[in-house]
């Protein structure tokens, strides 16, 4: 690429494309700070030729409105007016990610929530920050474009890890419409590929660590959204996320009897359960969504996948008395049975078979677990 490439294209990256994000219908550049902003030295005849010629007017949709100062110098300004026809979805993911470069470095170690508010990052005390103002015209039906998603690790904790959260739908008593102008708005940044900032407690309190990242599901029914901390983009992302083939067991388990507190993929897999089987326990009523866990059924300490057909939805209780192999599902018929000298009742279960609202586990998996829970009763 030539000089005066670069100069065109950096131009417009740096000095037109932010205001066209902004809003803007005029744009003003001075040839000094192009100039300065590409370390040049003793060029500006080239900045301000390229500046002025029919390709980047053309390529970028620009009309000179007004031009001030020098010939060439450092004080030459061009005044453009915006043409239209800008893709201005592909310009705002350019300003975050801009953004996101400005803040990288200090977003692991915690940022002063004023940054973030100068910054437009986040607007305040809100969970969904859409900034409407900014990105109203970038959405397809004007309610704008979720910027920043704020998880105080209050009320859900769990739904937080390493690589990603379970964000749940705003319910406030905020005037009618607001919640769901925010779930609209959460939706287009999926819709749209577009990157957001993740908002996390930070130590101390006073600071927020942040997180570039993608929404790259919803679940209506449980009313979720399943988001994904990464930094690539939004095409590779989503061939990253396309859900594999059904697998019993994970292949790339280093330790097969390793166990931690917080998996990767745990919040994917929680909300992929909870999607495809509904928010209810499989063997009992209830249905709140802060009681219902996802169970393995084939474990990961024994390289149980991520998969959701080797998962189902349980009650805090149930999830434990089928980790301690106090009833079994067959794999077959979905009947439940119980260890010897148990009764359903003993344990809460309100059925005599699988209740899942939706959809059933894979056959292998429930397999598996049978025969394990069946050697456990007889003692092996």
């Amino acid at each position: 690429m030539g000089l005066a490439d670069q100069i065109r294209e950096h131009a417009f990256e740096n000095f037109i494309e932010p205001r066209i994000a902004a809003g803007d219908t005029n744009v003003t550049v001075r040839a000094g700070d192009v100039h300065d902003s590409m370390n040049l030295v003793e060029r500006l005849p080239a900045v301000c030729s390229a500046l002025e010629t029919q390709k980047f007017l053309s390529d970028n949709n620009l009309r000179i409105k007004e031009r001030r100062g020098p010939k060439q110098g450092t004080t030459t300004t061009f005044v453009y007016e915006l043409g239209g026809s800008i893709d201005l979805v592909a310009a705002e993911r350019r300003r975050r990610l801009m953004l996101w470069g400005e803040i990288e470095a200090d977003a692991s170690a915690g940022i002063k929530p004023k940054q973030l508010t100068d910054l437009r990052i986040y607007g305040g005390a809100q969970g969904i920050w859409v900034d409407k103002k900014q990105t109203a015209r970038v959405s397809t039906e004007g309610h704008g474009v979720t910027v920043g998603l704020l998880h105080a690790g209050q009320h859900y904790p769990d739904d937080l890890s390493d690589d990603g959260m379970i964000y749940h739908f705003p319910d406030t008593d905020r005037p009618p419409g607001r919640d769901q102008a925010e779930v609209n708005a959460t939706k287009e940044a999926m819709r749209l590929r577009m990157p957001i900032f993740a908002i996390l407690p930070g130590k101390p309190t006073t600071r927020r660590f942040v997180k570039l990242a993608w929404v790259t599901d919803v679940d209506d029914r449980s009313q979720q959204f399943l988001v994904t901390f990464h930094e690539i983009d939004p095409e590779d992302l989503r061939r990253e996320i396309e859900e594999p083939e059904f697998s019993l067991m994970e292949p790339n388990m280093q330790d097969k009897f390793q166990r931690t507190k917080r998996r990767g993929g745990q919040q994917k897999f929680r909300f992929d359960v909870l999607r495809n089987y509904g928010c209810k326990c499989a063997v009992c009523d209830i249905t709140h969504l802060a009681l219902v866990k996802a169970a393995h059924i084939r474990g990961k300490q024994f390289q149980g996948s991520d998969h959701w057909r080797n998962g189902l939805p349980l009650c805090s209780t149930h999830y434990d008395a089928y980790d301690a192999h106090l009833f079994s599902i067959d794999p077959e018929s979905l009947r439940i049975s119980f260890k010897p000298g148990l009764h359903a009742e003993d344990i809460g279960i309100a059925c005599n078979q699988l209740a899942t609202e939706i959809n059933r586990p894979h056959p292998d998996a429930l397999k598996w677990r049978a025969e394990k829970t069946s050697r456990a009763w007889r003692g092996g």
